[in-house]
């Protein structure tokens, strides 16, 4: 806006200039007409008539002087003093003449200034469109990135929001299970404080029955009644260890089946350390596959130079000779001999480094694309040297024909120049697929070291585990042992009863004998009797051990399914961590092998228009 107005007012400015320079022309023509009856001023004259006036002045002079000048005045000058009239016109002659002359100069300065304006003005212009369309791609570029991070930002939204479901998912399930093994804890705590209550009342029922018997035999009431019922007490006794004993051995049997399920847990770590160490001879095969493909890579490789060498040594010398280009000639064809055998060697050992050891990770399509791949740089390799071997068949053909006089052998260089850097990349590209391949398979032994140590760890804990289950074995025999002592000494008793009723059929027997023999049964009872409350109070605290034991192994199994638990979900995060690692590498190494495979595609091209 202030250029157009600048060009407005240089405009309005410009045009006022050359009215002015009209009147001052016209201006001049009249003083011309009016002074040549008068006869001309010099040039001298003009000059001094026009030194010291101030033209602003002059012109301010001019138009007060014709403002107030009225026809009347006019015409009394007319006829007054001819010659005041005259210098008077030739002074404003002079002095309009070097006003138009000034105001020309002034006009052409302005138009000028005008110019460079306008250039200036559309110079800026073009600028501020450059600028603007620079910014007008920026603002686009900046928003097509900002609408791709948003989609990448929404995308892993989800992902995080799936996997928070997921977590939130399994969380639930553990809070489940640990809800439940906690009421099932509790409701066998309470079985086993039935169990020790009803332990106790049989305990109360016991020393009852002992003082009833105390109380009987202080009576002297030995009687066969008093037998049978002392069998039967011993029974019901007998009966009750038994229950007990089931009790143990179905203990035993929930012991037994927990021990089974860790030896399971523990098969299954080390069928994946066997699975690990699979995983770690293939890629050590492969290593060994790639070592060897690269053995023979570089032993191709150093043979090629010799032929590419023997090539620049027979390309130096003169090409008018023709035992030169026939060398050269036999050493192209040696070249793609050699590049032959390259090539079916690199596909042979592709295609037998693909099918005898595949990782679980590679898939089908990426082995598929990498061969694709590696065929095709083959081909681009071939191609390369078909057409090396038309220049030297092309150059044996001129030296036959006696044409091999003019033929430059320096435009085979540049070709084995470019031959050379592309099979140094070859060998590069494998070195660097036998560092990220050595790399992964550290990696891979550290992590089969750390699940050796956990297993090893988890071993130890099964060991324990085994040593307290055949102390609680050890357990159940003894108690089984008295178990059969206690039916030995039911047997003794019910033999003693048969003699109690034969003695009792007996009538001929003494009175005195009887007393005797009942104080020897009575002595016997309380001998029997004593040794049952010893035999009870250590059934009590073998109980209370085992009850405590149980606990133990209890808490003991929880721990470790927690550990194993906690083991998973370290395994899990761990080849998830190693699935994306390895994924990013694969892409990485994608990008780079499409790129280098572009740099060959253009020099292949460069041959082929060569």
């Amino acid at each position: 806006m202030s250029c157009q107005t600048a060009t407005s007012g240089n405009t309005t400015l410009t045009h006022s200039s050359s009215l002015d320079v009209t009147d001052a022309a016209d201006l001049f023509g009249n003083g011309n007409n009016n002074s040549s009856g008068g006869g001309g001023i010099s040039h001298f004259a003009l000059s001094e008539l026009t030194s010291g006036i101030n033209f602003d002045d002059y012109l301010a002079e001019l138009e007060d002087r014709m403002a107030n000048e009225s026809p009347v005045d006019r015409m009394d000058e007319d006829g007054g003093d001819v010659f005041a009239q005259l210098q008077q016109k030739e002074r404003d002659l002079m002095l309009a003449a070097e006003l138009g002359k000034a105001l020309l100069e002034r006009n052409e300065e302005l138009a000028k200034r005008q110019e460079v304006l306008a250039k200036s003005y559309s110079a800026r212009v073009e600028e501020l469109e450059a600028d603007r369309h620079s910014l007008k791609r920026r603002l686009d570029a900046i928003e097509g990135d900002y609408e791709g991070r948003l989609s990448e930002l929404q995308n892993d939204l989800t992902h995080v929001q799936k996997e928070l479901r997921q977590k939130q998912h399994l969380f639930r399930e553990v809070e489940e299970d640990r809800s439940r093994l906690v009421t099932e804890l509790t409701e066998q705590n309470q079985r086993l404080t039935l169990q020790l209550k009803e332990t106790q009342v049989s305990e109360s029922f016991l020393s009852a029955e002992v003082e009833k018997y105390k109380e009987q035999f202080t009576a002297r009431k030995d009687t066969v009644t008093d037998h049978t019922r002392q069998l039967e007490l011993l029974k019901e006794e007998i009966a009750v260890l038994t229950d007990k004993k089931n009790d143990c051995e179905r203990r035993m049997q929930n012991f037994t089946a927990e021990r089974d399920t860790l030896r399971h847990s523990l098969e299954e770590a080390k069928e994946q350390i066997m699975a690990l160490e699979r995983r770690n001879r293939d890629q050590e095969y492969r290593i060994v596959l790639q070592d060897r493909d690269l053995i023979e890579l570089r032993h191709s490789n150093s043979r090629l130079e010799d032929h590419v060498e023997e090539l620049m040594s027979l390309s130096g010398s003169s090409p008018s000779q023709g035992t030169s280009l026939l060398n050269e000639l036999e050493a192209a064809q040696s070249v793609v001999s050699g590049s032959d055998f390259l090539a079916d060697h690199y596909l042979g050992n592709k295609s037998t480094g693909n099918g005898s050891c595949i990782d679980d990770d590679d898939s089908p399509a990426s082995i598929t694309h990498e061969i694709a791949h590696d065929y095709k740089l083959t081909q681009d390799l071939m191609n390369t040297y078909e057409q090396l071997q038309k220049v030297c068949t092309s150059l044996l053909n001129r030296e036959n024909d006696g044409t091999a006089e003019g033929v430059d052998v320096d435009t085979v260089r540049p070709m084995i120049e470019e031959l050379k850097t592309f099979i140094h990349d070859i060998s590069r590209r494998q070195n660097e697929s036998e560092f990220a391949a050595k790399a992964e398979l550290k990696t891979i032994i550290r992590d089969l070291d750390l699940e050796r140590d956990k297993v090893k760890l988890v071993q130890e804990q099964l060991d324990a585990q085994n040593a307290k289950y055949k102390s609680r074995e050890e357990d159940i025999e003894s108690l089984t042992a008295d178990l059969s002592l206690r039916d030995t000494e039911l047997l003794a008793l019910r033999a003693e009863n048969a003699r109690l009723k034969q003695e009792q059929a007996q009538q001929e027997i003494n009175q005195d004998e009887i007393v005797k023999r009942a104080r020897e049964d009575r002595d016997q009872a309380i001998s029997r009797q004593n040794i049952l409350e010893l035999e009870g109070t250590r059934a009590k605290t073998d109980f209370r051990s085992l009850n405590m034991q149980l606990m133990e192994a209890i808490q003991q199994k929880i721990e470790l399914s927690q550990q194993l638990e906690a083991w998973q979900v370290d395994m899990q995060s761990m080849l998830n961590d190693q699935l994306k690692e390895r994924l990013h590498q694969e892409e990485q190494k994608r990008r780079k092998y499409k790129e280098d495979m572009a740099e060959q595609k253009l020099k292949a091209k460069k041959f082929a228009l060569w």
